[in-house]
């Protein structure tokens, strides 16, 4: 599942997704994300999940030592994309079902399938380990 913010370039880049997928016969669920609060107000919202220790990052991650780089200096550093990013992460998580916000992916690319259709439409793909759907070959 991939969560894109609805703002004019990121609009541009669901688009593009959406036009590649079928060229390329893999699938993943977009779901676009409403910036309902302000940035520094989505990402102080991250600060009671960090102080009740329900938020856990890979240890070995390529990323992590910029997230903390970002948690720590926040909000007074250079860069806080990858923070706002992981303040996102509840607004998508949370707010579809996993099989509606697939249900909708492939309804914007041409795919037309209801509720209970998805099982047909996924005949013959399969999931690799990074949650792509791939069609048949």
């Amino acid at each position: 599942m991939v969560g894109i913010e609805k703002v004019a370039y990121q609009r541009a880049l669901v688009h593009f997704l959406m036009k590649e997928m079928p060229k390329r016969n893999m699938f993943f669920p977009v779901f676009e994300l409403a910036a309902e609060k302000q940035k520094e107000l989505r990402i102080k919202a991250l600060q009671p999940r960090f102080k009740a220790h329900t938020v856990w990052l890979p240890e070995h991650a390529p990323w992590l030592t910029e997230m903390e780089s970002e948690l720590l200096m926040f909000p007074k550093g250079l860069h806080d994309d990858l923070i706002d990013a992981m303040a996102y992460i509840p607004a998508f998580a949370f707010a579809k079902n996993p099989r509606e916000v697939a249900v909708d992916s492939l309804n914007r690319i041409g795919i037309p399938v209801g509720n209970a259709g998805l099982e047909f439409a996924n005949a013959g793909m399969k999931y690799d380990p990074m949650g792509v759907l791939h069609g048949p070959r």
